[in-house]
């Protein structure tokens, strides 16, 4: 997977990762982890497919605010900003 063991361990120990944890129970993002992870391992999505399918995660949850509220959560966010609903992916 390209990852050191030492880096698992962060990731498992929590002293890295641990903000995003906060979408793992979102279901828009189980449902898209699902389809990918069952279409690579059955063959019938690509490597290209499943970025697709990623970008389409992204802009479902641009749309529902929820990477509003991640960002709202992790610093100061002017009322304003746009950042989220902003064109392109």
């Amino acid at each position: 997977m390209g990852t050191t063991q030492a880096a698992i361990s962060y990731y498992m120990g929590e002293r890295r990762g641990k903000r995003i944890r906060s979408f793992e129970n979102n279901d828009l993002v189980r449902a898209a982890a699902t389809d990918v992870a069952k279409g690579l391992s059955s063959g019938d999505l690509s490597g290209q497919g499943a970025t697709a399918k990623f970008c389409q995660l992204c802009a479902k949850l641009r749309s529902s605010e929820v990477l509003c509220q991640f960002h709202r959560d992790i610093e100061k966010v002017d009322e304003l900003c746009n950042l989220c609903v902003m064109n392109g992916c």
